[in-house]
């Protein structure tokens, strides 16, 4: 008997010790013809985020706690401006975090607005949230432009794209 137990302790660690073996996070953006603005919404696993900043062993992030204006949000929009990125043919797109939320799925939809923006043919998107970290990290973009919607896919070793509008 203690060696079945014994057996089945090593199974469950072994599962436990994998947790996931993918790595995904999904974005959804629109642009406003009446405000000028993107609107986004990044959808990523919430302990995968926490585990960056627990590996730096500096500041540390609890996405159960959001407060405005408190040290995660600073934290926040530092990384996802370092880490995604969009250009339209004339200027830099500037992203302003509007919030997030975590549910019980262990998911966070983080949600952004960008400043004022003319939309051009030619957007260059740079979407590499949390490749630094996690090799098999894939990312995935849908924009929705007009009664139009553009889907890319980001891999370790495409971490920029230029989508063309039509």
């Amino acid at each position: 008997m203690k060696k079945l137990a014994s057996i089945l302790f090593l199974t469950c660690i072994s599962f436990a010790s994998m947790a996931h073996e993918y790595f995904f996070s999904f974005a959804e953006m629109e642009y406003n013809d009446i405000t000028r603005k993107f609107e986004i919404t990044i959808s990523l696993t919430t302990h995968d985020l926490e585990k960056i900043y627990e590996k730096k062993g500096g500041e540390t992030i609890d996405l159960a706690k959001y407060e405005i204006n408190s040290s995660t949000t600073r934290l926040i929009t530092e990384y996802f401006s370092n880490h995604f990125q969009l250009k339209t043919e004339n200027q830099v797109c500037v992203l302003r975090l509007l919030g997030f939320e975590s549910s019980l799925n262990g998911v966070t939809n983080f949600y952004f607005e960008s400043e004022p923006i003319d939309i051009t043919p030619t957007l260059e998107i740079k979407n590499d949230i949390l490749m630094d970290e996690y090799l098999q990290q894939q990312n995935k973009i849908t924009l929705y432009y007009q009664t139009k919607s553009y889907t890319t896919d980001f891999l370790s070793n495409e971490r920029k794209t230029t989508l063309l509008l039509n």
